[in-house]
């Protein structure tokens, strides 16, 4: 519990840090953060529907996401910062056990592009790279894709969709 609470409180003093300066993202984190937040309908280009609901947290230093399948059946829980001494984004996926799978996190660290509008955001686990990259098209709209490599670089799986804002 101790360590739980050592590492909110490390959380919680990056958010306070300064942006560093002549960092290549123009657009200040927060407001790139501020455009995740809302309820969003994702279609993926395999039919896949899912609602993905947003939240900015913590004084609007992260952005919490619940996502949940469309008979709203919870899938996972997603949180996204801004860690300004490392000048990175971030993100910790959480997941759920299903039958035999166990529950897991992964944690991502990536880049925002201003000229691209796009969130980068890179994992590795047991021999596997995951890129989750979000485009922002305007402020109701985005493109996500998910690409998981192996250890020798073949993509073994990808998802590509659309995310249109609910509210």
């Amino acid at each position: 519990m101790r360590r739980f609470a050592i590492a909110i409180a490390f959380l919680a003093a990056l958010t306070c840090l300064p942006h560093v300066a002549g960092a290549e993202d123009a657009r200040p984190p927060s407001e790139v953060l501020e455009g995740l937040a809302g309820t969003w309908q994702f279609t993926s280009d395999k039919g896949t529907s899912r609602t993905v609901k947003r939240t900015l947290v913590l004084g609007g230093g992260f952005v919490q996401a619940e996502v949940t399948s469309s008979d709203g059946e919870p899938l996972n829980i997603k949180m996204y910062g801004y860690d300004a001494t490392e000048n990175v984004y971030r993100a910790w996926w959480f997941l759920p056990g299903r039958g035999r799978r166990q529950a897991g996190t992964m944690e991502f660290t990536g880049t925002w592009d201003e000229a691209s509008k796009t969130i980068t955001l890179k994992a590795e686990k047991q021999g596997f790279t995951l890129v989750n990259t979000m485009t922002f098209v305007d402020d109701k709209s985005h493109t996500m894709s998910i690409t998981v490599t192996n250890a020798a670089g073949k993509v073994v799986n990808r998802t590509e969709g659309k995310l249109a804002k609910q509210e």
